[in-house]
Order: structure tokens, then C-alpha cells, then sequence
């Protein structure tokens, strides 16, 4: 990885990190506000984030690994192709 490239990785992580927090500090200053039903959606939003993206990441990875396994299957089954075939040389018939 090149300086340049580390640098453009560090700045995107950096803005990734204070745009994280300047959400968070406002949703500090919304939450004594807010009325129960809206707490309420909040925590099973929260709550389905929290359970469907690590499930949704690992049968990602699992099928992906499965693919790779199929793959892999499927190539080592397939006949090598020919090589080096000299049509003259291997050819009985026609006289």
C-alpha cells in the first residue's frame, strides 16, 4: 500500500469516525425528548439491525465458501484438454 493510499484510507476512516460520533451526540440530545412509541421503534429497529446484518454476513460467507468448494469440485472432475495432438500422426485410417 502506497502513502498516498494509506493516507486517503486514513482520512475516510477518520470522517467515517466523526460523522459516528456527531450522529451519536445528536441522538444524545434527541433521546430526552423523544416520547415512549418513538423509543420504542428505536430499540426494535436497533434490534433488527443488531440481529439481521451478522446473519445476513455470515450465510454471505457461507455461501461464498460453498461456491468456492463447488468450484473447485467441478474443475478437478473436468478432462484436460488435449495437448500437442498431431492429427497426422494419430490418424489410422483413409488409405
Amino acid at each position: 500500500m502506497t502513502k498516498q493510499s494509506a493516507n486517503t484510507f486514513l482520512n475516510l476512516v477518520k470522517q467515517l469516525g466523526d460523522t459516528l460520533l456527531e450522529f451519536l451526540a445528536h441522538l444524545m440530545r434527541w433521546l430526552p425528548e423523544a416520547s415512549w412509541p418513538q423509543i420504542l421503534v428505536l430499540c426494535v429497529v436497533l434490534a433488527l439491525i443488531s440481529a439481521v446484518l451478522p446473519l445476513a454476513a455470515t450465510l454471505f460467507v457461507l455461501f461464498l465458501i460453498m461456491k468456492f468448494i463447488l468450484l473447485a469440485a467441478a474443475q478437478s472432475n473436468r478432462r484436460e484438454p488435449l495437448q500437442n495432438f498431431d492429427c497426422e500422426k494419430n490418424h489410422e485410417g483413409g488409405k
